[in-house]
């Protein structure tokens, strides 16, 4: 065996040392957990958690306040589309009429659905800039309120992004 060798399976045997110190530390940090979820890989699971929980960001749905937060446009269809996105899903059982809490300038008929988070409205034409404002009052799903007035640019121009549902 070469001194490059040794050197080498040195260095292999330091690195699976510390790979296994890694895995045992978050497996004593998953707890001592009874039942059936109490597995390895339930409490190497629950050990990840408490290492990286800090990390992940909060889901949209835990935001401090209901309010507008951005607008995708969908061109793919003959009309363009305007999804408005809000911070809080929005009422989909067709109980809430959300044409109420809209005006749009200049007046057209629109048609609008929700899809989860999103308001969107069909009717605009290509091409045309379209001044959206959303009325105070304007709910989610959860009863939360627009508590302030917004106006929002809406252009039916090609490249936009698709409304998903």
């Amino acid at each position: 065996m070469t001194k490059n060798q040794r050197l080498l399976l040195i260095i292999g045997g330091g690195v699976a040392v510390l790979l296994v110190a890694a895995l045992v530390a978050v497996y004593l940090l998953g707890g001592r957990g009874k039942g059936p979820d109490s597995g390895v890989l339930a409490r190497l699971q629950s050990g990840l958690s408490a290492v990286t929980g800090g990390l992940t960001a909060p889901p949209a749905e835990e935001a401090k306040t209901f309010a507008f937060r951005r607008l995708e446009i969908d061109v793919s269809k003959p009309e363009a589309e305007a999804c408005l996105v809000f911070t809080r899903a929005l009422d989909a059982s067709g109980k809430t009429h959300y044409e109420d809490y809209l005006s749009v300038d200049p007046v057209i008929r629109i048609a609008a659905r929700v899809v989860d988070t999103r308001l969107c409205l069909a009717g605009m034409a290509f091409d045309k800039t379209y001044n959206v404002t959303l009325k105070v009052g304007l709910p989610s799903a959860g009863g939360d309120k627009l508590t302030e007035e917004e106006t929002v640019p809406v252009e039916g121009q090609h490249g936009g992004r698709q409304c998903e549902e």
